[in-house]
Parts: C-alpha cells; structure tokens; sequence
C-alpha cells in the first residue's frame, strides 16, 4: 500500500509557516479540512471560513479535500486504502478544539498512525510563560513582560515541494457553507472593508501596512472612522497570516511607538490564548468565580435593542450596525458597546459575547470571551467594575466631526453636529428647526445614563460589601 501523510487544517488556513505542511511533506500528503471542526456557532465566520477555503484550495491547485464525514470514519475509510504514516495538525486550545483532538488519539494508536501536533498560531510556548512559583500569570503586564524575555516560537521552514494527493470526493462546494449563499452573507462580505479572505489578500494587505511603518497606528486607531487598524484580524483568526511571521517583519522595520504598539497587540491575542487554555469554556463561564454572584439582569427586549442598533444612543447604534452590516466593528466602538450593555444594561456579558459571535468574521473563542470578560471585569486583568465607559463622552473624543455616526447614522444629518451624539440633549427649539422628532427619526435612549450607572455602581459595591468581590 502506498505511504501517505494526511494534514489536518483548521485555523491554519496558509501555505506559509505552516508547520504541519511542511513536516508532512515527504510523502505524498492529503490536505483537509474536517467539516466536524468548522466553527459550530457563528454565522459570520462561517461565511469567512467558506471564502477562506476557496482561496486555499485554489492555491492547492483544487486539492484541498473536504472531509464531510465524521473525521474518524475518514481516517479509517482512508487507511483501508493507503498506509498512513502521520497525521499533522495543529493544537486547539478551546473546549471544542481539545474534545476533537482527544477523539483522535487513540484511534491513531490503534491504527498505528503517528500523531504530530505542532503550534501554528502562537507567538510562544505557552508552557513556557509562568511565574517562578510555576503559577499562570494573571495580568497582562506582568506576562508581556516575561514573554519578551522568551525566545518566540521558529518558523516553519519554506515548502519548497510536497506532493498532493487528490481523494475521490472531498470536492470544495459552496453548499458546505449555506451562509455564503444567504443575501446576509453576501451583503457582510462585500461590505466588509478589508482586504479579501485568503493568504494571498492578508500576505499583500501585510506588505503594503509594513510599507508604511504603521504610521499613525497608535493613535489613530481609535478613531472608528478612519482606517487605522490593520483590517487583519479575521486573517489572524484564521491562520491566513502567521504571527510569527508578523513580528518577525516588524523587527526588521525602524522602531517606533506605532510598531511597538502593534507588538502588544499581538501580545494581547496571545494572552487570551494563555487565558483559553487554562479556560477553555471562558466564552460561557466567568473566570472570575465571585461574579457568578453578581445581580445580572435578562431583559430580552433591551437586549435585542441593542442588537439591532436601537438603543437610541447613537455610537452604540452606529457600532452595531457597522456589525450587522459588515461583519466587522471598530475597536473602540467594541468597547463602549460591550460597556452599555453590561455596565448599564446590567445583561449578562455571555449574551453580548454570543451575538459577536454569531456577527464578527473574528469571532475567536479567545479574544471575543477574553475581551467581554475584560469589560465585564469577571476576566483576567479585567477593567474594574467601576470603570465605565460614558458613550457621550466617548463619541465626542473619538468621533469629533461625526463622520462615523453620520456614516451609520444618516438621519443625524438632519442636527447640528454637537447634537448628534447626545439627540435628547437637543432642546425642542433646536429639533422643531431642523424637523427632527425624537421616536419617529431617532430612538429615545432606552436607558438612562447617569441612573444606570449608578445602579451598577450601588450593584457592585453590595456584591463587595458581602465579600463576593475585592
């Protein structure tokens, strides 16, 4: 029988650095993607991911195999036809991606295939970072640190030759992901403002943002209405784009605050990883056990307000229907989302969490529920509960001219800009002038700022009071 390699990819979506290609290649090898290990929840990434694998299988000259079947039936049905030396995948650290792994094993034992795991996506060894008592690190900070103090993990050598071998079946099809399909899918990928998914797009993407020394990044990243940010992320998410490969060009590059910036960056993705791996259901569960005590509301109604972007504040509103509309919200913008409707709202934070989910073509198990939980203040080196952010204010500094409002926004138009980002602030003199109704061209707040912050303030210190919280 003729030795083979099988591959398994699943957020390496790449030619480049990839570890479980290259060490593969010196046998015939069969690439694929196990349909059981596409994402299970998010309609958004699902749409990605169909994009993302049309792009791959056309660098693989049409060889990429799609397993339909479950993967162990597979591997059997496979190794009944040829001698399978090795499987090469890389490691998961979610819930899901470990459950998967684990059927795997011993399968390969009793078929006598070697299982190769390799870290495709992560900047360092993640057993490596740890206090000198052998402890995880609990703040950003102090991890940052020690890990730069860490040699990063090798690139892959170049794949210079590997012999593909196509399966009968297994052909591409855009069936196996309907939401492509859907006039939603079609819409948040042409109205997604980043490059196209795929290596090729992010590789190109990434040259011409190392062309131009990320000038400007540190900064102007927080403005939502310009394009400051690198536009990368679900290229990242899904292994279009090696991060090593990623800090390795910015040290070729002349330092500056913009680089060291976009350095951290990447060092913030590989702390939430850290945080997934000792957590692996943190997109559900508070890391912090105490705020499984807090006095969280379920208001369906305010919730799918929020959701739809009728909130009657117009950042959050603008936020979320950049989301629905794109697949994609601004950094910035995701924070002060996240803030209203856990800080003012009092919602649950796992329900903001799931609908990013569902929208963000970066929805990743690590920095989605690693961030919510951040603002939540239930994570690791969480932002204080007490630290809220006031959408106003926010929305006046970071979006002066109200370009990013008015872009989502347009019936704003209608108000003097200083009104825009506060309407019920408008006095009634002003609204008659420019024929702007409250409720008919504008939503009323469906909160109060100033009391609903006080409530989540009065909610957290009663939890402290009964030693819940420190």
């Amino acid at each position: 029988m003729k030795k083979i390699n099988i591959v398994l990819l699943r957020k390496d979506l790449r030619i480049n650095d990839n570890p479980a290609l290259v060490n593969a290649s010196d046998l015939p090898t069969v690439v694929v993607f196990p349909a059981e290990a596409r994402p299970p929840k998010g309609s958004a990434a699902r749409v990605w991911l169909g994009h993302s694998l049309a792009s791959l299988n056309q660098q693989l000259s049409g060889k990429l195999y799609l397993a339909a079947q479950p993967m162990a039936t597979f591997i059997r049905e496979t190794a009944a036809q040829f001698n399978i030396q090795g499987l090469y995948m890389a490691h998961g650290l979610s819930a899901e991606d470990k459950a998967f792994e684990q059927t795997l094993m011993p399968l390969c034992q009793q078929l006598n295939i070697e299982l190769h795991f390799t870290d495709a996506n992560l900047l360092w060894d993640l057993q490596t970072l740890q206090k000198a008592d052998q402890s995880a690190y609990k703040v950003f900070s102090a991890f940052y640190r020690h890990a730069q103090k860490q040699p990063l993990l090798k690139q892959a050598s170049q794949l210079n030759n590997i012999e593909l071998l196509s399966l009968p079946g297994g052909a591409l099809e855009t069936e196996f992901v309907p939401e492509m399909t859907s006039v939603w899918g079609k819409k948040i990928i042409e109205n997604w403002p980043g490059s196209a998914p795929g290596e090729p797009s992010a590789q190109q993407r990434w040259r011409r943002l190392c062309q131009q020394a990320f000038n400007n990044y540190q900064q102007g990243r927080n403005i939502p209405s310009q394009i400051n940010t690198s536009l990368l992320s679900a290229a990242i998410e899904w292994g279009e784009l090696s991060v090593r490969q990623m800090h390795h060009d910015l040290c070729q590059l002349s330092p500056s605050d913009d680089i060291e910036h976009f350095k951290s960056e990447l060092a913030w993705r590989a702390f939430s990883h850290y945080l997934l791996r000792d957590y692996p259901h943190m997109d559900r569960e508070n890391i912090n056990p105490k705020f499984n005590h807090f006095p969280w509301l379920d208001n369906p109604l305010l919730l799918h307000k929020w959701q739809q972007g009728l909130t009657g504040i117009p950042i959050v509103d603008a936020g979320m229907r950049e989301l629905w509309h794109t697949g994609y919200m601004h950094n910035r913008v995701r924070m002060i989302t996240a803030s209203l409707l856990v800080k003012n709202l009092l919602i649950p934070w796992q329900h903001g969490c799931k609908w990013f989910e569902q929208t963000l073509f970066d929805a990743s198990p690590a920095n989605n529920s690693a961030s919510w939980q951040w603002v939540a203040g239930s994570g690791m080196d969480a932002a204080p509960y007490f630290r809220i952010f006031n959408p106003v204010t926010q929305s006046e500094r970071f979006d002066k001219n109200t370009d990013y409002l008015c872009k989502w926004l347009p019936q704003l138009e209608k108000l003097p800009p200083k009104y825009r980002h506060a309407p019920w602030q408008a006095p009634n003199n002003v609204l008659q002038s420019c024929d702007f109704v409250l409720a008919r061209d504008y939503p009323h707040p469906i909160v109060d700022l100033k009391d609903s912050r006080q409530n989540a303030l009065s909610a957290y210190q009663n939890l402290k009071q009964l030693g819940k919280l420190q």
